[in-house]
């Protein structure tokens, strides 16, 4: 039976919110995470990230990026030119798929991104809503031998906060999606792969800690851990 939101209002525990965050600042840094088998995600994929996007930022940009080359990866969540949420993959063959909400997150607000992959539709939510779906007729995800990387893509380095991003190796339900934004403190463990948190990352070693239990660890580069004087909320503020 697929819970509603009203139910999982109902019946969510309190939980501490989250009140740190990475703060990339767009020249330099970014999060590295080695290639692991975990990580290449042929069949389906859900890629989360909570992110705030400070006003006039420029460039197009892979925020979260399996395989950083300009111009090529294997999956990514996206920002746009103007500043439009998107996932994109490519298959075996380097074919492109993507969905693209097409609203600006460049508003120094929090918003919630979830990208999927079912096998065949490419789902775009944004705070936990469908936002816009693609049929690819049915592919798989090409994999590569190629690291992670948060906060630099195609080229570009992003200019942004984010308080957590997680990767699954299957395709989340609309229930499971509203849990995990209602839940960050308990998110949904199937199919978990990478799980980094801002208040499991420590810059005296430059480590972020994979909480799934994978070992995706993140080498972080030039980044660093704040505390928010507000805790992160769709539509929140630092």
């Amino acid at each position: 039976m697929m819970l509603t939101l009203q139910d999982l209002l109902r019946t969510r525990t309190a939980q501490p919110q989250l009140n740190k965050a990475m703060y990339f600042n767009g020249v330099n840094a970014y999060i590295n995470v080695a290639s692991s088998s975990s990580l290449a995600l042929s069949s389906q994929f859900t890629l989360v990230g909570w992110f705030l996007f400070p006003p006039g930022i420029s460039g197009a940009k892979g925020v979260v990026q399996k395989n950083q080359q300009v111009g090529d990866y294997d999956y990514m969540l996206y920002l746009s030119l103007a500043g439009y949420p998107s996932v994109y993959f490519k298959n075996p063959a380097g074919t492109a798929f993507y969905v693209m909400y097409t609203v600006d997150h460049r508003d120094n607000s929090w918003h919630y991104w979830t990208g999927t992959f079912d096998g065949r539709y490419l789902k775009m939510y944004t705070d936990a809503t469908l936002r816009v779906t693609t049929d690819t007729g049915g592919t798989t995800v090409r994999t590569s031998s190629t690291p992670l990387t948060i906060g630099y893509g195609w080229n570009y380095y992003v200019k942004m906060f984010s308080s957590q991003v997680l990767i699954y190796s299957r395709a989340l339900s609309s229930s499971e999606i509203i849990h995990n934004m209602l839940n960050p403190n308990n998110p949904i463990r199937d199919g978990l792969v990478l799980w980094l948190d801002a208040r499991a990352c420590d810059t005296s070693k430059n480590i972020c800690y994979d909480l799934s239990g994978n070992g995706n660890h993140g080498t972080m580069y030039n980044v660093q851990i704040v505390t928010l004087s507000n805790p992160v909320r769709v539509g929140g503020r630092l």
